[in-house]
């Protein structure tokens, strides 16, 4: 389950829509306010950015008061996240939030409830980037010595 950031699904490429539910998920609790506040069980979803405005909502099939937020340079700590936005009752009592996105970058989703409250839900997305994006340039520094290690062994002289 993607209760926990680390267990992020990511999502994309946009548009699409995913099913999911916040129903045995514990609450966030360390999630820096995005514009609605973290009061319950919520569950978490992963995109890379375009470079365009993104669009999340939960406007159609789900089942109970559903709240996004959405977040951003993640560091191994929630209280460090960033608010990039969220959203409460923009389309009846579900949620619908739109946001500039820069090309690559990562952005965590953390869909929950109102008060406490808990169900079922379909979030829709559109502009999300595909998860083939550049390697980060530690990533690029590492294959680039390692590729270099192989040369080196195959042109060094033998003994």
């Amino acid at each position: 389950m993607n209760d926990l950031i680390v267990d992020a699904i990511f999502v994309g490429p946009g548009p699409g829509s995913i099913a999911g539910t916040t129903s045995g998920a514990t609450v966030d609790s360390g999630a820096p306010l995005s514009g609605t506040s973290v009061t319950a069980p919520g569950v978490w979803y992963g995109l890379f950015g375009t470079g365009d405005v993104i669009t999340l909502d939960t406007c159609t099939g789900t089942t109970y008061d559903s709240k996004i937020s959405v977040y951003s340079d993640y560091m191994g700590s929630l209280s460090g996240l960033t608010a990039e936005g969220g959203n409460d009752d923009h389309c009846g009592l579900q949620s619908s939030v739109d946001f500039s996105s820069a090309a690559g970058k990562e952005y965590w989703i953390l869909v929950h409830g109102f008060g406490s409250a808990s169900g079922n839900f379909t979030l829709t997305y559109s502009g999300a980037g595909d998860a083939d994006v550049p390697l980060p340039a530690p990533a690029l520094l590492l294959l680039t010595g390692l590729g270099a290690l192989a040369f080196l062994r195959r042109t060094a002289p033998r003994v």
